[in-house]
């Protein structure tokens, strides 16, 4: 996640950008996973509910990846006035 995220905005933004993205999605990662841990083990009294619950997070994700397109072969020039190394 650290060399994707900053790879999906120009060069001018990466790594505010990428920065931004990984906290925000960490904050509702993690806020939302303790209550939902806790309602669902209060309303089932069972651990079981939380495990499926993980599970179809995890399900997700994998999903999400299939979507995930290549950056390596992308131009990321913004025509700031950037020199080549060579010259």
């Amino acid at each position: 996640m650290g060399a994707y995220f900053p790879e999906l905005f120009r060069v001018r933004y990466r790594y505010s950008g990428g920065v931004v993205r990984l906290q925000r999605g960490g904050h509702h990662r993690g806020g939302i996973s303790p209550l939902v841990a806790t309602e669902l083990l209060a309303r089932t009294g069972s651990t079981t509910a939380f495990s499926w619950y993980l599970v179809g997070v995890a399900v997700l994700c994998l999903v999400g990846l299939l979507f995930l397109e290549e950056t390596k072969d992308r131009d990321f020039s913004d025509g700031l006035g950037a020199r080549p190394l060579d010259g």
